[in-house]
């Protein structure tokens, strides 16, 4: 993940928690609990985490950044070499570099051959958005 990214991320999280601090803090004082929106503080906090969780998903799932990381892993020659000769162990050393990459944010990869094999799955145990790449060389899918 993007620097830039990673701040936008945090800026939105903490303006959330903000958020959610001060309709607390409204909500617990006696005046507050008398006051016409009251009944609405619930609703209000679960529509504005329902939207900010959702475009977070929306980034990571069709976010340029991720389309250029899928092009990283689609395009890896090491990658694309390990899986077309089916070498398990030199699929997961591919894997592994690509995960520890430190400019991109691949959070985990599974790697599957044409027929649907697992050759490698290695990475972080939280995803938020799965993204499906198809791994082909010589114009043939290889795998996925």
């Amino acid at each position: 993940m993007s620097p830039r990214r990673r701040a936008r991320i945090a800026t939105a999280a903490g303006l959330a928690l903000a958020a959610v601090a001060l309709v607390a803090g409204v909500t617990t004082s006696p005046a507050a609990v008398a006051a016409p929106c009251g009944a609405a503080t619930v609703p209000t906090l679960a529509a504005l985490d329902g939207r900010i969780a959702t475009n977070i998903y929306g980034g990571e799932v069709g976010g340029s950044e991720t389309q250029v990381d899928l092009h990283h892993v689609t395009g890896a020659p090491d990658l694309l070499a390990a899986v077309a000769s089916g070498d398990a162990a030199a699929t997961v050393a591919a894997v592994k570099r690509i995960v520890y990459h430190p400019f991109w944010h691949i959070v985990r990869l599974r790697v599957l051959d044409a027929a649907g094999a697992l050759l490698a799955d290695f990475g972080g145990p939280f995803v938020i958005a799965p993204v499906d790449g198809t791994l082909v060389a010589g114009g043939t899918t290889i795998g996925s």
